[in-house]
């Protein structure tokens, strides 16, 4: 299990979402880019998002398959994204990664910020021997973090995603132990 006390970067906290971040995560979970490249449908109502967030935070406490954690800006105290773990398999040291950030705080390096800080909090604190990440097929800005962050692309899983009655392609990308220590 990972356990995240306050990571904090020059400009940003990742952190644990609290029910107190509800407002802030109806706006960045509102941004229809977010749900583009992601399969899950979006939420309708401020019930619907509250049940989620407690959702996520119940998730702190169990093995559940999906974990996620703010992005916070220090200076504003505002909730912009979140970043995700999934598929966590401790026989295997792997797990997966994932981010999500609003529309209005992309391009600034905050991602990178945040990701990048988290990736070496993983490979710091756990015994992980593998990272890798699932990206859309279209979803540049996803593909140029990854290689800016050390992924090496691994493949395309064809038609391996569902929305809307629709298949998607989704590319592979890993990052192992030691190529992160060597960037």
């Amino acid at each position: 299990m990972v356990i995240l006390n306050n990571l904090e970067t020059k400009r940003l906290i990742i952190r644990e979402f609290k029910l107190s971040d509800l407002d802030d995560y109806i706006v960045y979970e509102s941004d229809p880019t977010i749900y583009y490249y992601q399969p899950n449908t979006s939420l309708q109502t401020r019930e619907d998002f509250e049940n989620d967030l407690k959702e996520l935070i119940e998730r702190y406490h169990t093995q559940k398959y999906m974990k996620a954690w703010a992005i916070e800006l220090k200076e504003e105290k505002k909730v912009i994204g979140a970043i995700y773990i999934s598929r966590l398999s401790p026989g295997n040291k792997f797990c997966e990664l994932g981010w999500s950030l609003h529309q209005n705080y992309r391009g600034k390096g905050y991602a990178f910020e945040a990701t990048s800080n988290f990736i070496d909090y993983l490979f710091s604190s756990t015994d992980l021997h593998r990272i890798s990440i699932n990206i859309w097929k279209g979803n540049i800005a996803s593909e140029n973090l990854a290689k800016k962050l050390g992924f090496v692309y691994e493949g395309c899983q064809r038609e391996c995603r569902l929305k809307d009655g629709q298949f998607f392609d989704s590319l592979l990308f890993g990052l192992l132990r030691e190529d992160f220590t060597k960037r």
